[in-house]
């Protein structure tokens, strides 16, 4: 859920002042799609000082992003996790542990998955 929806602006307040205060400490941003954001906002911006800990560098963050296009963050960052997709027989596997092997919505699952999937 959206935490940022139940903050009215006195909260919000608050909590911008401690994170400040505290340099980002204990705090954990998470960017989804950064691929997304616009070429300014990646290059020039609280997002990208946050990031190259220009600010509150002792903060945390998650990106989300396309491969390709967090290659630039690469010399920015701690780690880096890649998440590759399924492959057909994986498909196949979480399917059926999901519905149970003998189960009949699996099986017409993964015969309208195959039909429609490329070989």
């Amino acid at each position: 859920s959206d935490v940022g929806a139940s903050l009215d602006e006195e909260d919000v307040s608050t909590l911008s002042q401690y994170i400040t205060a505290n340099k980002g400490k204990d705090t954990l941003f998470i960017m989804d799609g950064y691929d997304e954001f616009p070429e300014k906002l990646q290059e020039k911006s609280l997002v990208a000082d946050i990031i190259n800990g220009k600010t509150l560098p002792q903060s945390s963050f998650i990106i989300t992003s396309r491969p390709r296009a967090s290659a630039p963050l690469h010399d920015k960052i701690d780690r880096r996790i890649e998440v590759s997709g399924f492959g057909k027989k994986e498909i196949q596997q979480f399917i059926g542990e999901y519905y149970g092997e003998s189960s009949s919505s699996a099986a017409t699952l993964i015969e309208r998955l195959n039909s429609t999937m490329p070989r």
